[in-house]
């Protein structure tokens, strides 16, 4: 009787310890899958890093491309009418979910800088804003034609200088074709410029 109570208790004590094994090993295999799990979330957040990194450096090259862009038409907004206190600006505005670039100049937004409608100013904004797509572009030869027709002649001629400095400081040359009766030996003219058109 007592041998076969002992025989039982082996047995229970058996299957105790082998409870006891399978949960150690749970336990093991969970603690296990939890530092793979956070090896990975630690891979990801390093990725992240990495990502937010870069799109940070992205953000800032950007940043510093689009100041570039308002610093060239200021200065040739400058040129043209420097009795005017003119600001241009490009702001970055969130809107319907995705974020878009607004024109501005005084605070007042311009609806089609590109286009240069309404003359003046804006025909000025337009051209200074295909200058700066040509600086971007790295482009050693640009044509304006007939960019400046909606300019007045006095503010035209100030542009001239502004086309000089321009080709200057980025070592290209500018090709301005015009039917404005530029008076050339007033505008110093350097091999960075050519002015051609009809001659009346």
């Amino acid at each position: 009787m007592q041998k076969a109570r002992l025989n039982q208790l082996k047995t229970k004590l058996a299957q105790l310890k082998a409870i006891k094994d399978h949960m150690i090993d749970h336990r093991e295999a969970n603690i296990s899958r939890s530092e793979k799990t956070l090896d990975l979330v630690n891979v990801k957040l390093e990725e992240n890093t990495e990502v937010c990194d870069i799109l940070l450096e992205v953000k800032a090259a950007k940043n510093a491309e689009i100041k570039m862009l308002e610093g060239i038409v200021n200065e040739g907004l400058q040129y043209a009418y420097p009795d005017r206190a003119i600001k241009f600006e490009i702001k970055f505005v969130p809107r319907r979910n995705k974020i878009e670039m607004d024109f501005t100049l005084n605070d007042k937004i311009i609806k089609s800088p590109f286009k240069g409608e309404g003359g003046g100013i804006f025909t000025t904004i337009s051209l200074l804003l295909y200058l700066s797509k040509c600086f971007i572009e790295k482009k050693k030869i640009i044509m304006l034609d007939e960019s400046m027709k909606m300019v007045d002649l006095e503010a035209s001629t100030r542009l001239l200088y502004f086309l000089k400095s321009f080709a200057i400081k980025y070592d290209c040359k500018i090709l301005v074709i015009s039917h404005k009766n530029f008076d050339i030996t007033n505008t110093a003219i350097t091999d960075k410029i050519s002015i051609g058109g009809l001659i009346e």
